[in-house]
């Protein structure tokens, strides 16, 4: 998380926050108030 507050159904998740979503996991993100984040995929393949 680079800014503001990421969240999905398995937690809240706000600035600083690194965090990792096993191949093929599915999840709903949302952010109520908005949030710039990085994503990296296929680095683990």
């Amino acid at each position: 998380m680079i800014q503001g507050v990421f969240e999905d159904e398995y937690g809240t998740y706000p600035q600083g926050t690194w965090i990792r979503n096993p191949h093929g996991s599915i999840h709903t993100p949302f952010s109520k108030e908005g949030c710039l984040i990085y994503v990296k995929t296929g680095h683990f393949n």
